[in-house]
This record gives C-alpha cells, structure tokens and sequence, in this order.
C-alpha cells in the first residue's frame, strides 16, 4: 500500500475508501502504531498521542455495559458515562434490561445485538480524551436508527475538535465527510468532489 500523503486536521472526519481487500483496515492499523509502514512516517500531534479505535466488530468484553463503556479510561464521572451512554443510544435499550447499565454482557457482546454493541463501543469513544478516533467500517450491518446515531455520534466527536478517520463503504459517511481519499490499485489517492 503506497500512501503518498493523507492528511487530517482537528474537527474533519476523513473517510477512506476502497473495495474489499484494499488495505483499508490495514493503513488504520499503521495509523494507529499497531503495524509499521512499509515506507514513510506517521506524524501525529506531540501533545497527545492517545487514539480511540472502534472496529468491526467492536470489542465488547466480559463485563457489565458501564464497565465496557469506561474500558480504556476507567477514571471517566458516572456523569460524563452516562451522558455518553445517552448520546450514543445506549439508554436507550439499557433502561429494558434488569439492571441498566449494570447489566453483564458475554465476551464479544453476546447478549447484545450487533448495533447494541455498535452504540457501547461509541459511547466508549464519547468518554475517551483520545483526540484521534479510528473506526473500521463503523456502519457495517446497522439498521437506519443506530446508523443515525453512529453519523450523529461522528459529527458531535469532530464539533469537540478530535479527528476522526473512517473506513467505510457507507454512502451516508462518505456524505459527512469533509476530506475523502480512495486506495486504488495499492495506492492513496485524495478524492475531490465536483
């Protein structure tokens, strides 16, 4: 995979794009300092190298849903939690269980629908201070309601000034996007709309 230049400033949500096998997932790996590049560096601000990353499907852990939400920045208020778990459509289906936010999932979000664990995993990113959010085909398999609150979910992460970067297929998020790029034939190419 060639990548000349891809590049993202605080507020825009970049989309990547390109078919099935492209190297899609595997330039959010680079991006996120789990793969090396083959050629070039990563640059990311010096003053916070945290990074939020949702993939699909997303990692939902053995544990009640506040515990997923919190997972990776334990310290985060109840309030703040719990104003996420709203934002993200979590309460949503939560106040039907037993015991709320206290209800315990099985690993990988057994007991919960995919677009359930879609929401957890977004109310996770709400609570997280990371100013990159990278997000593997956020809207795979959702139905319009929970795609409205991952777009939604999207736009109100980019107004708090953090960058996100998106693989996707999804013509909805190619809509949102301010800056898109295409990998096609190994490569990274900007994309300009007419």
């Amino acid at each position: 995979l060639e990548v000349p230049e891809l590049q993202a400033e605080p507020g825009e949500r970049v989309l990547i794009e390109g078919p099935s096998g492209s190297g899609k997932t595997t330039l959010l790996l680079a991006l996120a300092g789990l793969l090396p590049p083959a050629d070039g560096t990563i640059r990311r601000p010096e003053t916070d190298q945290r990074i939020g990353w949702l993939g699909a499907p997303p990692f939902i852990a053995s544990a009640s849903l506040r515990e997923n939400i919190r997972l990776g920045y334990p310290q985060v208020s109840q309030q703040a939690l719990e104003a996420a778990a709203d934002r993200a459509g979590v309460m949503e289906f939560s106040e039907w269980l037993r015991d709320g936010l206290d209800t315990r999932v099985g690993e990988r979000g057994v007991g919960l629908s995919g677009g359930q664990a879609q929401r957890v995993a977004l109310a996770r990113a709400f609570v997280s201070p990371a100013p990159l959010i990278l997000l593997d085909e956020p809207t795979a398999a959702l139905d319009a309601q929970t795609e409205r609150y991952v777009i939604d979910g999207l736009a109100a992460l980019a107004a708090e000034g953090r960058i996100i970067v998106i693989a996707s297929h999804d013509q909805a998020l190619r809509e949102n996007a301010e800056r898109r790029y295409r990998i096609c034939d190994g490569r990274l190419e900007a994309v300009f709309d007419a």
